[in-house]
C-alpha cells in the first residue's frame, strides 16, 4: 500500500491522515451516519412534497374534467330529442 506510506509521510496531509486513522469506531460511524441523513431527509422531504403536488394537481384536474363533463351533458340533453336519431314514433290511439 503505498499510497498509505505516501500520505503518512507528507508533510501537509501527515498529520490529518493521522488524526483520522487515530479517530475510534463510533466517531467514523456517526459522522457517516449524520452525513447520510443529511443527504437522505432532504431528498424524502423533496419527495413528499412533490407527490402531494401532484396528488393536488391530479384532484384539480380531474374534478374540472367532472364539471366540463356535466356542461356538456347538460347542453346536449337540452338540445336534443330523447336521444333518438332517424326514428319513426307511431303514435297509437
Amino acid at each position: 500500500m503505498q499510497w498509505r506510506v505516501y500520505f503518512r509521510q507528507s508533510p501537509h496531509v501527515g498529520p490529518l491522515f493521522q488524526r483520522i486513522e487515530k479517530q475510534p469506531g463510533w466517531v467514523t460511524r456517526t459522522a457517516f451516519i449524520a452525513m447520510a441523513l443529511a443527504v437522505v431527509i432532504p431528498v424524502v422531504m423533496i419527495a413528499t412534497v412533490a407527490l402531494a403536488v401532484g396528488l393536488v394537481v391530479f384532484i384539480v384536474l380531474g374534478a374540472i374534467a367532472s364539471v366540463i363533463s356535466t356542461i356538456k351533458g347538460a347542453w346536449r340533453a337540452v338540445f336534443t330529442r330523447d336521444g333518438r336519431k332517424n326514428v319513426r314514433v307511431v303514435e297509437r290511439e
